[in-house]
């Protein structure tokens, strides 16, 4: 699908799933903003609203004849229990599912999240367990398990995005640097406050810099999945010299310049500004300098 068609598709959906939700009384939070300013965010704390939402979202699907064939899939934990399942349904639609108030309560005398299965919402469960939707992310295989070993959610259909790239010799790993080879190389996530990480987050009461940094991953990965997908990454040439940073240069140059062509990218896209050395066994120090340079994006702090 070209990228106009595939726009243009996204858009309609995204309108349509807004418009049924207000009607059905579902909003977006009206203060979240996130890597895609366009993007909607709808945080969703009871499993009346959550299977409401997701039922919004498969009649609008279904009545434009769009199917939803991936989802960028994350998830927070709190006392190493999951409290937050993050859903991008498109490029302009993410759902924040809070677990807390859905599935259990925060024991303080524990401090630890207590989960009952039987409360989790039947229709982001079966979305989970579809074999027809992939749910694409990054280092999703633990949230998976834990999913299953905590709430007996049996994901289904996984795809690691970090995994995707190595055929080609590509070396781009984590989160943040996939978002900067595949999808945009100048523009940052959204910045935020850096505690946090520290969120407790099996709050029912999650302020806005923890939502913003939960729909971002989210977010992020279902575009990164899609700009992996819509970029020939066949016609890039193997290349064994694995350290020799000027073949790694010239392999960057090769996708970059497939990426934008297949994008239909003008010369003047923010994309040409940088020039990043993209290779498959990454030089040693280059990880710790990585996270110096994206210290404000929140990916790089996340921990499971």
């Amino acid at each position: 699908m070209t990228k106009s068609g595939f726009v243009t598709s996204a858009g309609a959906l995204s309108t349509r799933i807004l418009s049924t939700a207000a009607s059905k009384g579902l909003f977006p939070h009206p203060l979240i903003s996130t890597c895609r300013p366009a993007a909607k965010v709808f945080v969703l704390n009871s499993r009346d609203s959550a299977n409401a939402f997701i039922a919004t979202v498969n009649d609008a699907s279904s009545n434009l004849k769009t199917d939803i064939s991936s989802v960028g899939f994350d998830v927070e934990f709190w006392s190493n229990k999951p409290a937050l399942v993050q859903i991008a349904f498109s490029p302009d639609i993410v759902g924040v599912f809070q677990l807390q108030p859905i599935c259990g309560e925060f024991l303080a005398s524990q401090n630890s999240l207590d989960l009952d299965s039987s409360r989790f919402p039947s229709a982001l469960r079966h979305l989970l367990e579809s074999q027809a939707i992939a749910k694409v992310g990054v280092g999703i295989r633990q949230d998976a398990e834990l999913l299953a070993k905590h709430l007996n959610v049996k994901t289904e259909n996984k795809i690691d995005c970090a995994m995707m790239p190595i055929a080609r010799k590509i070396g781009a790993r984590s989160l943040v640097s996939l978002y900067h080879t595949f999808v945009d190389d100048s523009a940052a996530f959204k910045k935020v406050n850096p505690v946090a990480t520290g969120f407790n987050w099996g709050s029912s009461d999650l302020p806005i810099p923890a939502i913003e940094y939960a729909a971002n991953d989210a977010l992020a990965s279902l575009l990164v999945y899609q700009a992996i997908e819509s970029v020939s990454l066949k016609d890039m040439p193997e290349n064994s010299e694995t350290n020799n940073a000027q073949n790694a240069v010239k392999r960057w140059e090769q996708f970059k310049s497939s990426r934008d062509k297949e994008r239909k990218l003008f010369p003047t896209s923010p994309w040409g500004r940088k020039k990043p050395v993209i290779s498959s066994r990454l030089p040693s120090g280059f990880e710790s300098r990585t996270d110096d340079l994206f210290s404000a994006i929140p990916s790089i702090n996340k921990t499971k």
